[in-house]
């Protein structure tokens, strides 16, 4: 009898552990399977150390670094976990600069919180604010675009207004003001999207053509020169684009036939054409087409394929390509993302990557020292985790 009882006790005891073992080797680098995900998202934004999202129809939750009030609850705490922007109903779109954040409303109205210096917020003074304040002067919005130094919105008749920091003239006015509320680009009557990079902007035309300016250190004007521009210059060699991204110091566009061409700022192969090398005019991104969506981040690139899955190159010392290490080099070509197979749009920070996915979940990958991942802890993640739904 008492081997019976042994017997029972170590079958039940192996089957315990296989239990476990399976648990912990399920291999989708997801570390909160236990926890409720966030499934209504709807638009997402990525920034440098924090994440935002546009969720329940309108409303907006941020996650990650909170300094200078950006992410819009009132508070200046870091949250690892997604939390509800305050006095937001009714957004459309959410942007996230490196120290705040704005929305677009349905009514074509725009609001900012976070960081005011150099009139980042757009109401007409430099106070940091954690709880949103409307942009002065501003409607008939269509489209938003925020960076480290400035923002600038589309708007439903093709012009475009920024306001912010101008020192470089990124602000595409003429001049290299500061500006505590929008003022209006000049030269640009046919934009159908505006992208902001870190001290320079782009705009993408109706005829398919780009026009850069501002900051051009590392050729991301694409106009051939390394000179600033005050007012936009047109980027050279490309007349058939439907997307354009910018990031810190590279752009992307996504071309009619689903390829991409980068150009700017190479140092961690960003420009995804298998060198090193800064490119002042763009070059094609290397096995990329069949791309819907891209987005360029400070160090690395991602584009959504029409197959769902996502593909990442550039920079990965945090693990923010998504293919389960850390290793960079400029010569890595693109490289698919774990575990990815339905997403519909991609956000690229600086050190972090999300995916919105078909069901209105998202997943992130990569830094995650101040919850800018949104699953509940800090660890850095080369595999994408599910963002998780705020029980408080």
């Amino acid at each position: 009898m008492k081997k019976k009882s042994l017997l029972v006790y170590l079958i039940f005891s192996i089957l315990f552990l296989l239990l476990i073992s399976c648990s912990n080797d399920s291999g989708s680098g997801d570390n909160n399977s236990t926890q409720p995900v966030l499934q209504s998202a709807s638009h997402l934004a990525v920034g440098a150390l924090h994440t935002c999202a546009i969720v329940d129809s309108g409303s907006i939750k941020c996650w990650g670094y909170g300094k200078d009030g950006r992410l819009g609850n009132g508070s200046r705490l870091n949250e690892s976990t997604p939390s509800q922007v305050s006095n937001i109903s009714t957004a459309v779109q959410v942007t996230v600069g490196t120290n705040h954040s704005c929305a677009l409303l349905n009514d074509g109205t725009v609001e900012c919180w976070g960081k005011g210096e150099n009139g980042l917020l757009g109401n007409g003074d430099t106070v940091d604010q954690s709880l949103p304040v409307a942009v002065s002067d501003l409607s008939n919005v269509k489209q938003i675009s925020s960076s480290a130094s400035h923002n600038c919105a589309l708007l439903n008749d093709g012009t475009i207004k920024c306001w912010g920091n101008g020192e470089i003239g990124q602000l595409g006015n003429g001049d290299s003001d500061i500006s505590l509320v929008p003022t209006a680009v000049s030269n640009i009557t046919t934009a159908t999207q505006v992208s902001v990079g870190a001290s320079y902007t782009c705009a993408l035309l109706n005829d398919g053509t780009i026009k850069c300016w501002g900051y051009n250190g590392y050729g991301a004007l694409g106009d051939g020169s390394a000179a600033n521009q005050l007012l936009p210059v047109a980027v050279n060699g490309i007349d058939d684009a439907i997307q354009v991204d910018a990031g810190s110091s590279h752009v992307c566009a996504l071309l009619k036939d689903n390829s991409v061409k980068c150009w700017g700022q190479n140092f961690y192969g960003q420009i995804g054409n298998g060198s090193g090398e800064n490119q002042a005019i763009p070059v094609a991104v290397n096995n990329i087409n069949t791309a819907i969506h891209i987005e360029a981040g400070g160090s690395h690139t991602c584009a959504v394929l029409e197959s769902g899955s996502v593909t990442c190159w550039g920079g990965n010392f945090y693990g923010q390509l998504g293919n389960g290490n850390d290793s960079s080099h400029e010569d890595i070509p693109p490289d698919t993302v774990l575990n990815i197979s339905t997403a519909v749009q991609v956000g690229v920070g600086d050190r972090h990557t999300c995916a919105l996915l078909k069901n209105s979940s998202i997943n992130c990958w990569g830094n995650n020292n101040f919850g800018e991942l949104g699953n509940g802890n800090n660890d850095q993640q080369s595999i994408p985790v599910s963002v998780i739904a705020d029980t408080r």
